[in-house]
């Protein structure tokens, strides 16, 4: 597709849609399309612009991944260390044989905090305990539902926001450091993420968006109905230009040995 009529197809698309945020499309090197449209901040029409940063939600989880990836290639642990040999967990129900692969996965099985599957409204979900004390996965243990196993491990896939909480969790036991804070070290800086960060809601940087909600009033912002500070499966802002210099690292084996990054984008 010429690069004229990718432009006209997405500047219609983000008009009729009322789009807001930012699109930034690469075929290797070379920018194919790249624009910021609609506002960071509403109330004060502050306008999103390429430098904006985005809470990236669930996209956080690939940080988790390459955390975890970092202490494979150190030989802390490997894909089949078991849970129980990484952490002292008080679940009676969890089957001893959840390896990292399960959790990495999505097999796991164990039953999710916020298990997706019976999430009825995504937009006002709430927990037994106030999202301004959720400050890292640890405190997250608090909320895990005293379920039976949802199948045993390896048996099939189902999307499991907790266990990314618990390689969270796993990547603190083994490092002794906040889990933001090793992902700040060994990805961020080490790759030159400079824009990214676990920010606070009450405490964000500048030019950081805020996110909305749609209701039948109008817009609202999501800040009551998110942690606090984002954990090790969601929660994380970036902006376009650091994705690109995530991707451009991870493909290129700046993060992780060829051999993880083949293992880790196998179908």
């Amino acid at each position: 597709m010429e690069a004229g009529h990718l432009t006209k197809i997405l500047d219609t698309a983000i008009d009729e849609h009322a789009f807001s945020g930012v699109v930034d499309i690469r075929h290797k090197d070379i920018v194919l399309y790249a624009q910021a449209a609609g506002y960071a901040d509403r109330s004060n029409k502050l306008a999103n612009t390429l430098a904006t940063r985005f809470g990236i939600a669930s996209g956080t989880k690939f940080l988790t991944a390459l955390a975890i990836g970092k202490l494979i290639e150190a030989q802390q642990l490997s894909f089949s260390t078991k849970l129980k040999d990484c952490l002292a967990l008080d679940f009676p129900h969890y089957s001893p044989e959840i390896t990292i692969r399960h959790l990495l996965t999505h097999t796991s099985g164990i039953p999710d905090y916020y298990d997706e599957d019976k999430v009825a409204d995504f937009d006002n979900f709430s927990l037994s305990v106030p999202w301004y004390e959720l400050r890292g996965p640890r405190d997250y243990l608090a909320v895990f539902p005293d379920e039976a196993m949802k199948f045993t491990p390896g048996e099939r896939f189902a999307y499991s926001n907790g266990g990314y909480i618990l390689l969270g969790v796993v990547v603190e036991e083994l490092t002794g450091m906040k889990y933001q804070d090793f992902v700040e070290q060994a990805i961020f800086q080490a790759i030159g993420m400079h824009q990214s960060g676990y920010f606070a809601l009450n405490q964000l940087p500048e030019k950081t968006a805020l996110g909305y909600v749609e209701e039948a009033g109008g817009w609202r912002t999501n800040i009551y109905d998110l942690p606090i500070v984002g954990a090790s499966d969601g929660g994380a802002f970036t902006t376009v230009q650091d994705l690109t210099t995530l991707w451009t690292a991870f493909w290129g084996c700046e993060i992780l040995p060829r051999e993880l990054v083949e293992i880790y984008t196998m179908p």
